[in-house]
């Protein structure tokens, strides 16, 4: 059951800060994507355009996915990427998507907080439930998330953000004719050769 209160028990808060922590930072991310694809669509020679009304009424009724895809597409299209920039808009697309799955788990999760036990007041741990496919069947999941898990990935989310704006404002620099390329400005780095690239600037 849930005791009155429970809102004020420390883990609780600092569970409800990290996941508004993360709501938010990813919100600026998927802001920034949206606002590339208005600079994508306006003329070259404008160098500061203003958000069309129109493409708001577009942009109304999409998710972050597919803002995403479109936002990626566009980058390619009007970055004439190489190789290596082609790898490193992967590498961008990559954890973007992660984040995507990240936050949908964070939104539409089943949470219980501050539970405690109905016979011994004992508080129990939080939990995050959600329906995810099983081979192909669908299964209520407990998902492996706590405060802990949150914080590291808005440690991750906070220079993905970084990165994606110079990958993006690059792109728009190119279309509009400046020479400096995606790997001029970021590139792929790993710690170990197990892992997977990651993106950072030079």
């Amino acid at each position: 059951m849930i005791p009155p209160g429970y809102h004020e028990d420390p883990s609780v808060i600092q569970l409800h800060r990290a996941i508004g922590g993360y709501i938010t930072t990813f919100s600026e991310m998927t802001a920034l994507m949206r606002q590339m694809i208005g600079e994508y669509l306006a003329p070259v020679d404008d160098e500061f355009p203003r958000p069309n009304p129109l493409l708001n009424i577009v942009f109304a009724t999409m998710t972050a996915k597919p803002i995403s895809d479109s936002f990626f597409a566009m980058a390619t299209a009007v970055g004439d990427l190489d190789e290596t920039g082609g790898r490193i808009r992967n590498a961008l697309k990559r954890e973007v998507t992660h984040n995507i799955s990240f936050r949908n788990d964070l939104a539409h999760a089943d949470w219980s907080l501050g539970w405690v036990n109905a016979d011994t007041n004992e508080p129990l741990p939080s939990a995050a439930y959600k329906i995810k496919s099983d081979e192909g069947v669908p299964r209520l999941t407990q998902l492996d998330l706590g405060t802990n898990d949150v914080i590291r990935q808005i440690n991750r989310l906070n220079p993905l953000r970084t990165v994606l704006a110079a990958f993006a404002g690059t792109c728009r620099g190119i279309q509009r004719g400046e020479s400096t390329s995606v790997a001029d400005v970021l590139e792929l780095h790993r710690s170990h050769p197990s892992e997977t690239f990651e993106v950072r600037k030079r």
